[in-house]
């Protein structure tokens, strides 16, 4: 049986089609918990609604406790022998269970990473890797960057999940704001003797501009973006001494974190006053972790060489322009400014 794992606020408009994808798969041996974190909108009718006529749905009440603490939750009540995470705005495909749970078994997986689409709505982008069993810490390292780099690493709603294992390792999502799901990615393939990666493309992530955690301020953002850097070379590090090609492919992975801090902190919605923007802008630029990266690293792409060319200079106003520029390109055409940064460097 597999376990599925819904954390919600205020998902009225997005969680009945979540719910029905997930209603309509191949493999009806599963469970849903969905975790109600709070909402204040129609989304407890809904929940009861689909309650009465669905044994296999457990609804949760928590009160402000974010994604990292709603999944914690949620994962205290699963009984199956999988994990599984699914945001309350997106869907998966009809075979998706089946499939995953085929190959997890097939290949006895701890840990099971698929592919998936990231959408707006109206266009669609396929981000996979090809098949490839990984056994051990070294084996883990040698293609731990290149699987970064295709972007199969970041979301916990592309794996599959043994929950004794999860169990067993005492592995729970961290409480931060934002990059827990990475954290917990990281932690779980840590501990892991056995991952599988498969080509197979399940799940449907949509880009929701308004409201969402990857697209909202925070002043520790940066930061744990820092540590998420520190984190993954950490992990890479237990099976051998990262390469020459693996530290250029984290130093880019690194500074399209650090423009996408720039982006969401110079976006309208971040309601900064021109005088805290300056002052965020500035800590961020004289920070010791952006320094020891920017000026000890030479980027290979030129893209990124004239990126790190303004980051390096210490000046504020140019990296705040750049942070304008990129906030209003991803405000107005969502989809391709996806697009454009996931190709870069690639």
């Amino acid at each position: 049986m597999v376990s599925i794992v819904i954390p919600v606020r205020n998902a009225e408009n997005t969680l009945q089609e979540a719910l029905d994808s997930v209603l309509e798969q191949t493999l009806q041996t599963f469970e849903i918990v969905v975790v109600d974190d709070g909402s204040t909108d129609a989304t407890p009718v809904l929940l009861k609604g689909y309650q009465q006529r669905e044994p296999r749905l457990c609804v949760l009440r928590t009160d402000g406790l974010g994604p990292a603490g709603a999944r914690n939750r949620g994962i205290q009540e699963c009984q199956g022998k999988y994990l599984f995470f699914m945001d309350g705005d997106d869907r998966i495909f009809p075979n998706a269970l089946e499939n995953m749970v085929a190959i997890a078994e097939k290949d006895q997986a701890q840990v099971a990473i698929f592919g998936f689409l990231r959408t707006d709505g109206k266009k669609a982008q396929k981000f996979t890797y090809p098949d490839t069993r990984i056994l051990g810490k070294a084996a883990l390292s040698d293609v731990l960057p290149s699987i970064y780099q295709s972007h199969l690493l970041n979301p916990v709603w592309n794996k599959l999940w043994d929950r004794q294992f999860v169990e067993a390792a005492g592995i729970r999502f961290q409480h931060v704001w934002y990059g827990e799901d990475r954290l917990f990615v990281f932690d779980c393939l840590r501990a892991a003797e056995r991952v599988t990666v498969n080509h197979g493309t399940y799940y449907e992530y949509r880009i929701q501009q308004q409201g969402s955690l990857v697209n909202r301020y925070f002043p520790e953002k940066f930061f744990i973006c820092c540590r998420i850097d520190e984190e993954i070379r950490r992990l890479l590090r237990e099976g051998g001494e990262i390469t020459q090609e693996a530290d250029s492919i984290l130093f880019q992975v690194y500074l399209k974190s650090i423009l996408s801090c720039l982006s969401v902190i110079c976006s309208p919605s971040a309601h900064l006053p021109f005088r805290d923007l300056y002052k965020e802008v500035k800590k961020i630029l004289k920070s010791d972790q952006l320094r020891g990266q920017i000026c000890s690293k030479r980027a290979e792409n030129w893209i990124f060489r004239v990126i790190q060319g303004v980051l390096r200079s210490g000046w504020v106003c140019p990296s705040i322009l750049m942070g304008w520029t990129l906030a209003f390109v991803e405000q107005k055409t969502p989809y391709l400014f996806s697009k454009a940064k996931n190709r870069i460097g690639r």
